[in-house]
């Protein structure tokens, strides 16, 4: 039976990468997309949380799998002991999500007019665009 859970770090139009820019092209695009992503004040932003509940869900279910491949003593990569060593905090910061930003929190924010960004909350879009053009790389001088 098919599961009717959208895939993981997908958005409904493609995932979450573009090509890589560095700190500099990132600042052009900020002021780029900043100039021409106009509000519609009569708009609410569509909530996140379904998203974020079903990312979440898949990163328990991989965390499960590598917990039983480690048992089994099968090779796991770094990025996967990563997530071993650091699935407490994923699952602590969930949790501060699910307690400080209720739903009617995401209605509150500026929501974007243009049809491509329709109902996505700016800062939204703003953070999807940084994260498909720095591969999900963050350094503090580029955030």
């Amino acid at each position: 039976m098919a599961s009717s859970r959208p895939p993981p770090f997908v958005e409904p139009d493609g995932p979450f990468r573009d090509e890589l820019l560095g700190t500099q092209r990132l600042d052009d695009r900020a002021l780029t997309l900043a100039a021409r992503f106009t509000i519609d004040p009569r708009a609410r932003a569509r909530s996140i949380l379904p998203r974020f509940e079903a990312n979440l869900g898949m990163l328990r279910e991989a965390y499960a799998t590598l917990a039983v491949d480690v048992r089994a003593g099968r090779f796991v990569t770094a990025a996967s002991e990563w997530l071993l060593d650091n699935f407490h905090l994923v699952a602590s910061q969930a949790d501060d999500v699910r307690r400080n930003l209720p739903p009617t929190y995401y209605r509150r924010l500026p929501t974007l007019a243009p049809p491509e960004h329709l109902g996505q909350a700016r800062v939204y879009a703003m953070a999807v665009e940084l994260v498909r053009h720095s591969d999900g790389r963050f350094e503090q001088q580029d955030l």
